[in-house]
């Protein structure tokens, strides 16, 4: 990812990851989240990707319909739970 797109969109999730718990969770966290999360997710995506083109000998378009799938699924994930804190939020009065 680029730098931008670190800086625009990445780091901003991240770092609401902490904004409930003290100092010293969250510099406990983070170099966790950085080495299991990151490189994890690098490497299952890397298997993935490799597992899809030989399995099921997908070319570009093949890869690019999967992932455009994956990207439906997560957008429909996070509609539904930014929903559902909104309606917790009017629920609780915060």
């Amino acid at each position: 990812m680029s730098a931008a797109g670190n800086y625009a969109i990445t780091r901003p999730g991240r770092e609401m990851l902490f904004t409930l718990v003290d100092n010293e969770t969250r510099f406990k966290a983070k170099p966790v989240i950085d080495t299991v999360v990151y490189r994890g997710g690098d490497v299952a995506t890397a298997w993935f990707y490799t597992s899809i083109v030989s399995v099921f000998s997908l070319g570009l378009v093949g890869i690019a319909v999967v992932g455009a799938v994956f990207a439906a699924a997560w957008a429909a994930v996070g509609i539904y739970l930014g929903r559902s804190y909104e309606r917790k939020e009017k629920r609780d009065g915060v």
